[in-house]
């Protein structure tokens, strides 16, 4: 009960605009967008004039509106299971969800072809004129649904893309660390990447993007972002797009107690994608398999036992995760170095990196509810976390 109230009490404002943007509908007239306008479900901000237009929710999230977009917002501040946050018509949007009140906080977010929801997590949405929707995640993970195709939904986890088009199968890309929303990864280096001042997340700040997924300091960099994320928390339990009192819990001990009957469940979570890319490079070089393949398995249980008699809960989890990917750097007019080639030499130079990682945890926790009303509860849980990985480099010149 008293997360829902909270969650009512949402509320949406501008937070800055920059360049000029205009706000409309719920039968009222056309005017100008400014600094401190509360956002109410039915308003549609429309940036097309060339502004950019950040939104700051009461629970901390942000919505930023980039040029070129119309976005209507939709019922926020819905106490249910999942909230909608608002449809983007046209344009593209970037989007922070942050947790409320200690739990995970479910929003979904709408375009004419693809339903995205969230909880707790940062990612960016690019729809096109025509209605095809591109979705890029940064941190966390969202699930991905076709709109003509509901079955057809994906999960997308941070630093990967899907694109989402009307009665087609939703298409998964890797996007080049120096592109804008909405631009995929077509193997350029030397671009800016764009990043937001913590003073006004609408204010982009460009710096070289040093460690493109291509490059061989950007094996080195994914195998190691693998490990810290994997490091936080699993796979498996970093996401739910509804309130959920398994994931809760493993987040937070004391949420344990929401349990009222002995509950278990298993999750296998596989994931398998790649690109035919420099295929021909690889035969050519004879660098591994000429199909470059990125994959992981993540399978995890858990189980919450309530002891009525004494007011309390236990439970425990396991998870396991395995994941590996491959990457090549072709560059046709390298200078070759060793001492096999003269000062001088050029030709072709190949880089190919592999890693593989592998990660086990396991929690014990237990909780117990205080109060004559039972709605203090004080959680406690103990962890364990192992992970070995292996990264392999090969350079080979002609």
């Amino acid at each position: 009960m008293g997360a829902a109230t909270q969650a009512q009490g949402v509320e949406a404002r501008i937070a800055s605009v920059n360049g000029r943007a205009v706000l409309s509908g719920n039968s009222r007239p056309v005017s100008d967008l400014v600094r401190g306008v509360a956002i109410v479900p039915g308003d549609v901000i429309d940036t097309r004039p060339g502004g950019r237009a950040t939104i700051q929710l009461s629970d901390g999230s942000l919505v930023i509106v980039q040029p070129g977009s119309v976005v209507v917002f939709q019922d926020y501040r819905n106490a249910g299971s999942l909230r909608e946050l608002l449809k983007i018509t046209v344009g593209r949007v970037r989007v922070r969800i942050n947790h409320f009140g200690g739990r995970p906080n479910p929003y979904r977010v709408n375009s004419p072809t693809a339903s995205i929801a969230v909880r707790g997590t940062e990612f960016s949405v690019a729809v096109s004129a025509v209605g095809d929707t591109e979705v890029v995640v940064y941190e966390g993970l969202v699930e991905v649904a076709s709109v003509s195709h509901p079955l057809r939904r994906v999960l997308v986890e941070a630093g990967h893309g899907v694109i989402v088009r009307a009665n087609d199968d939703v298409q998964f890309f890797v996007p080049g660390l120096s592109k804008e929303i909405g631009e995929r990864t077509k193997g350029e280096r030397g671009h800016d990447q764009e990043s937001f001042d913590e003073s006004d997340p609408s204010v982009p700040i460009s710096k070289p993007a040093e460690n493109s997924p291509r490059t061989a300091s950007g094996v080195y960099e994914r195998y190691f972002d693998n490990i810290v994320e994997n490091g936080e928390t699993p796979l498996p339990s970093r996401f739910a797009a509804f309130p959920d009192s398994h994931f809760d819990s493993i987040e937070n001990p004391a949420f344990a107690t929401d349990f009222t009957a002995t509950d278990g469940r298993i999750f296998f979570l596989p994931s398998m994608g790649g690109t035919r890319e420099n295929d021909n490079a690889r035969q050519l070089f004879g660098l591994g398999d000429p199909r470059s393949v990125d994959y992981g398995l993540s399978p995890q249980g858990s189980l919450f036992v309530p002891l009525p008699k004494f007011r309390a809960v236990i439970g425990g989890r396991v998870a396991y995760s395995r994941d590996g990917f491959q990457a090549l750097t072709l560059d046709n007019n390298a200078g070759l170095t060793g001492a096999f080639f003269a000062p001088g030499t050029t030709g072709k130079r190949a880089i190919d990196g592999a890693t593989t990682n592998r990660l086990f945890a396991a929690s014990l926790m237990a909780a117990r509810r205080f109060g004559s009303n039972g709605r203090t509860s004080v959680g406690f849980g103990v962890d364990y976390f192992s992970t070995r990985g292996r990264l392999s480099n090969t350079i080979t010149q002609t």
